[in-house]
This record gives C-alpha cells, sequence and structure tokens, in this order.
C-alpha cells in the first residue's frame, strides 16, 4: 500500500511538470529563477515528510530510490530547458554546466533547510523569507546573472516569498 501510494505520489507529480509553460525568450531571467524557486520550495515544503521518508528508504530500498531517480530526472530536465533559452544572460563561460550544478547546489540547500531549518538559533538564524532571497542571491551570482537586490526582492514578494 506504502509503495503504491508513493508511485502515484511520484506519477502525479511528473503529470504535474507537463503543465510547466513552454521556454519563453522573452522572458527576464529573474522571475524565471523566482518562479523555480517559489515552486520548488512550495512543492518541497508541501510534501516534506513524505520526501524525507522517501529519501531515508531509498537508501535502502532500490523502488523508493528508482522513482526518487526519475522524478529528479524529470525535473532536472524540464529546469534546465527553461533555463537555456535564457542563456545569452548567463556571464558563466559555460552555461549548460553551469546551470546543471547552480540546479544541483540550489536543491541541496533546500533539501538541508527544510530538514534542519527548524534547528536554527542564535545569531545566525534566518527566516525563510531571508533564506530563499539569498539562495538566489547565490544563484544569480554564480551564474553571472546581473541583477539587482531590488529586483530580487521584488519578484520573490510577487510569488509570496
Amino acid at each position: 500500500l506504502l509503495r503504491e501510494t508513493f508511485a502515484r505520489f511520484i506519477d502525479g507529480s511528473i503529470e504535474g511538470l507537463t503543465g510547466v509553460p513552454p521556454p519563453s525568450p522573452r522572458r527576464a531571467f529573474v522571475p524565471l529563477l523566482a518562479d523555480v524557486a517559489a515552486l520548488t520550495w512550495g512543492f518541497s515544503r508541501g510534501n516534506q515528510r513524505l520526501l524525507q521518508s522517501a529519501y531515508a528508504l531509498a537508501l535502502t530500498d532500490d523502488f523508493y530510490a528508482a522513482r526518487l531517480v526519475v522524478l529528479r530526472t524529470r525535473v532536472f530536465a524540464v529546469l534546465k530547458d527553461q533555463f537555456l533559452h535564457r542563456a545569452g544572460d548567463i556571464g558563466h563561460p559555460r552555461p549548460s554546466v553551469a546551470i546543471d550544478f547552480a540546479l544541483r547546489q540550489a536543491l541541496a540547500m533546500m533539501s538541508a533547510r527544510l530538514e534542519a531549518g527548524r534547528l536554527e538559533v542564535g545569531d545566525g538564524a534566518m527566516d525563510d523569507a531571508t533564506f530563499l532571497r539569498e539562495l538566489l542571491r547565490s544563484t544569480l551570482s554564480y551564474l553571472q546573472v546581473p541583477c539587482s537586490d531590488p529586483e530580487i526582492d521584488r519578484a520573490l514578494t510577487a510569488r509570496g516569498l
């Protein structure tokens, strides 16, 4: 029953990716990245316990591992396709490699935040909104996409972040 439920969750998640609009070369990079952050954060936050359990099971159970690989592969392909249409905005000398690395880095940071975010204490603690703004700034900086702090703030605020 658990496996069937998880398989349906993965299938539904992949099916939801078919609703992603086709890439548009006219769409600015910062709003595109803000949309990706908002969707990824919302999906991850909304399915946090299920995803954490699945990742734990995937360490010893190929059923869960294989389905998570399928989901990650599809998500990365869709996002990379979106960003490659804006490759002209990227100053990194190897845009395709940079996009791939930036996506992996951002996902790892979000995963770590979701797993340990409630353990944030002391002077270095960040709320989720600050974390997401800094994640976007970091990603844009790595990709060498020119932007301003107000532009990032406007894009995230417009998406409720």
